[in-house]
């Protein structure tokens, strides 16, 4: 071999391997990436909630100050599941009353009471409740940082106790509740009324 092949040679070879290096740095580039891109969106737990979902609503699961539950049975033997703080003696209103003048209670702490129509199934961090009025009218009900809501709730009927709040909803997440959790057009709403409960029960 002459010296000018060998130097060719020489100079393809650290070519090659230069290039060889370089892949798995682009690949790992482009995974990380993709990754992070992933995370911005939570699918319900998995990666960190953006303001289109309801957990970045909820609070952070991680830390409930009440998780505990106690059980009773009531008159007619059916078993309750009482979550969170002990009941306050806050005034008792229909889900109709609040939803007609929610004005009047922001702010305050009520009691309300109505049958489990969605709830998160992912973090358990909310519940919708609708009264017994048939128009499919609901409260969405946030229980952490507090407690986490029972995973056979829906079907239930719930008595909650909590501060009414007026939360302005992004469109997407919106959408998402009225479609996901078969909740109608109200979902949609850009401002609606919730409760941020201290304690409920589940029977």
């Amino acid at each position: 071999m002459t010296f000018r092949s060998f130097w060719l040679f020489l100079s393809c070879t650290t070519i090659l391997a230069c290039q060889g290096e370089s892949a798995p740095a682009a690949e790992t580039t482009t995974s990380t990436t993709a990754k992070a891109e992933s995370e911005k969106e939570c699918a319900h737990g998995q990666g960190e909630p953006t303001d289109g979902c309801s957990c970045a609503q909820a609070g952070n699961t991680n830390q409930l100050t009440n998780p505990a539950q106690t059980t009773r049975t009531d008159g007619q033997g059916n078993v309750i599941a009482h979550l969170g703080n002990e009941f306050n003696n806050s005034e008792e209103i229909t889900v109709a009353a609040l939803l007609a003048d929610p004005d009047k209670y922001q702010g305050k702490a009520i009691r309300i009471r109505g049958n489990v129509a969605a709830m998160c199934m992912h973090r358990r961090a909310w519940f919708a409740v609708v009264g017994d009025d048939q128009t499919g009218d609901h409260v969405r009900i946030f229980t952490t940082p507090v407690f986490l809501v029972p995973h056979d709730s829906i079907g239930k009927t719930a008595v909650a106790e909590g501060i009414v709040e007026l939360l302005d909803i992004p469109a997407r997440q919106g959408a998402h509740i009225a479609e996901e959790h078969k909740l109608g057009e109200a979902a949609m709403a850009p401002k609606q009324v919730i409760i941020r409960a201290t304690g409920a029960e589940f029977g």
